[in-house]
């Protein structure tokens, strides 16, 4: 090999590594938005569970209420 072929062959290296630092720095801002994503879609989630906890609560409360009224 030539030292031209030697340089080219280094120039062609050093813009594959640039390249697969794009793709993991894109790589990292997908992971990010998806992270953003799952935290979003749980936290409507949780936010169904707390109401239709909140719901139950109420019906027990007025079980409690009915039976002691029936007492």
């Amino acid at each position: 090999m030539s030292k031209s072929d030697l340089e080219a062959a280094l120039a062609e290296a050093r813009e594959l590594i640039a390249r697969v630092r794009e793709i993991s720095a894109d790589g990292r801002r997908m992971a990010g938005e998806l992270a953003d994503a799952v935290h979003g879609i749980a936290a409507v989630q949780c936010g169904a569970i707390d109401e239709r906890a909140a719901e139950i609560e109420r019906s027990l409360d007025l079980i409690k209420r009915k039976l002691d009224e029936a007492a």
